[in-house]
């Protein structure tokens, strides 16, 4: 199972005939979804740019992509990573430490363009599909 980051989601609406559309597209619909973390900062990113066209090609991708309720256990792992990697001195933003707690408490592989963040979450699933 997957978890879509917000910069996946990004390259499909820039490139809907791409390499990441397709791979994406070859997933069987309950294998992939987004947290609503990434929901928001699409929210966001939409909200900024004021554009009705972008609005409607986003909503359109994401009326193919659920969005997965966050786990019962979220905050335990979320406890646990910040902790971990502050201790490390690399903490990661907030928003991403949230993806990756979901991802961790789900068994989820992360799909994302920013693996610099990701890959400091030990025993985190992380792909590059971008």
């Amino acid at each position: 199972m997957y978890l879509l980051d917000t910069n996946v989601i990004g390259e499909i609406a820039r490139d809907p005939q791409g390499d990441t559309a397709d791979r994406v597209a070859k997933l069987p619909s309950d294998e992939f979804g987004i947290n609503p973390v990434v929901a928001c900062e699409i929210e966001y990113g939409l909200s900024k740019r004021g554009s009705s066209r972008l609005r409607r090609q986003v909503e359109t991708i994401l009326e193919a992509i659920p969005v997965f309720d966050l786990p019962s256990d979220i905050a335990t792992h979320y406890g646990r990573i910040r902790v971990a990697l502050e201790k490390q001195g690399t903490p990661i933003g907030p928003n991403d430490l949230l993806i990756a707690a979901h991802g961790l408490a789900s068994d989820l592989t992360i799909i994302t363009g920013n693996e610099k963040e990701f890959r400091r979450v030990q025993d985190l699933k992380v792909q590059n599909w971008l």
